[in-house]
Formats: C-alpha cells, structure tokens, sequence
C-alpha cells in the first residue's frame, strides 16, 4: 500500500512540483499562459506571438507514470525511449530558446521528481 502510494505522488504531485520549478526558473519574468494551456511565446524569427509546448500536463501525468512503472519493474531503459519520443514529438515547437528552456526544464523537474519517487518505490518493496 505505501509502495502505491509512493507511486501515486511520483504521478500525481511532479505536475505541481513541476510548475514551481519552472516558475523559479522564470524569476521575474512572467510566464503568459495560452487558451490551451501551453505558454505564449514570441517566435524569434518572425515576431508573431504563438502558443506552444500544449498539452504538456498531460503528457508530464503519462511521463511520470511510465518512469514509475519502468524504474519499479527495472527497465530502467524505457526511460531513454521516453526521451526520444518527446523530443521528436516536441521537435517542431522548439525553435525558441524561451521554449527549449521551459522543456528542458520541465522534463528535468518532472523525470527527476518520478525517478526518485520509483527509487522510493523499489526500496519500500525490497
């Protein structure tokens, strides 16, 4: 029970934790929140104002729960699929350095926080 506990709080508590480290990463700078939940963002080469990075606490919930998953049944190596599949999908959108900055960020905060909650895992059923 407190493994899947544990578990739950390497899913569910990376989205929150997540959004401060990016918020502490911004500093002073106000982060401009698009309809879709991604972030509004000026594009570099043209000026425009365009909302990227959507979807991104959906896709941190499933991130979290398949590093959970591959850590407590020791694949560990899922973990270098997930990557890749992330950058490829975020790929396209990535052309700004304000928008590398808060996907690295978050993917660091995110896959950092379910990871050592996985290690917690393991060690609570061992």
């Amino acid at each position: 029970v407190l493994a899947l506990g544990i578990a739950a709080l390497g899913v569910l508590a990376g989205s929150p934790l997540t959004v401060i480290v990016l918020d502490l990463a911004a500093r002073d700078t106000p982060v401009r929140r698009g309809a879709h939940g991604g972030i509004l963002i000026r594009r570099e080469r043209t000026g425009e104002e365009q909302e990227v990075l959507r979807g991104g606490t959906t896709i941190g919930y499933l991130e979290r729960a398949a590093i959970v998953g591959a850590i407590a049944l020791g694949h560990p190596e899922v973990i270098a699929a997930l990557i890749a599949i992330k950058g490829l999908g975020r790929f396209s959108e990535l052309d700004s350095s304000a928008a590398r900055e808060r996907f690295i960020i978050g993917t660091l905060a995110s896959m950092i926080w379910a990871s050592a909650c996985a290690v917690l895992v393991v060690v609570t059923t061992a």
